[in-house]
């Protein structure tokens, strides 16, 4: 009888840690799921803010960028038009390079004046080093020779893309 009771001693106390161990695994496992949790909350919150700063920056310089691409006179066309080389991607500098070779010779040939204003901007951030802004732009365009003027109301989404800590346009698409 000492054998069965001792066996049934040993079952009971076998079984207690046995128990003990399974609570103990499920408090870790809560506490690493917590741990886990608790970084992803972190990084995302780090992650939204970086692309909300992201949105501010590059809407910043996409307003400017707009004026610029928006403001020319006849006579100083090239200067005008020669923030393409540094304040856009290569390819996009090249695109506008070319799309201005026609413009440029009318500027020139009828004495044109164009200023223009950017009404709004949104910034819509894709990722930390890109945003897709809408910006609403009036350009007022005077012909100098004969003084009439009109002004055109765009809808413009430009896309600006970050490259070694720089705002840069990397596509114009009139809306």
């Amino acid at each position: 009888m000492t054998t069965s009771r001792g066996s049934a001693v040993e079952r009971l106390s076998s079984g207690g840690d046995r128990r003990v161990r399974v609570v103990a695994l499920a408090l870790a496992v809560a506490l690493l799921a917590s741990v886990v949790g608790a970084a992803w909350l972190v990084l995302s919150g780090r992650s939204a803010q970086q692309r909300a700063d992201a949105a501010a920056e590059a809407t910043a310089v996409a307003r400017d960028r707009a004026v610029q691409l928006t403001s020319y006179t006849g006579e100083t066309f090239d200067a005008d038009t020669a923030w393409a080389r540094t304040g856009a991607t290569p390819q996009f500098a090249r695109e506008y390079a070319e799309a201005n070779e026609p413009v440029a010779q009318v500027a020139r040939r009828v004495e044109a004046r164009a200023v223009g204003d950017v009404v709004e901007a949104v910034g819509r951030a894709v990722s930390a080093d890109e945003v897709e802004v809408l910006l609403f732009v009036d350009q007022t365009i005077t012909r100098g020779s004969d003084g009439t003027q009109r002004t055109e109301r765009s809808r413009v989404v430009m896309t600006m893309v970050r490259q070694d800590g720089a705002w840069l346009v990397g596509d114009v698409v009139l809306r």
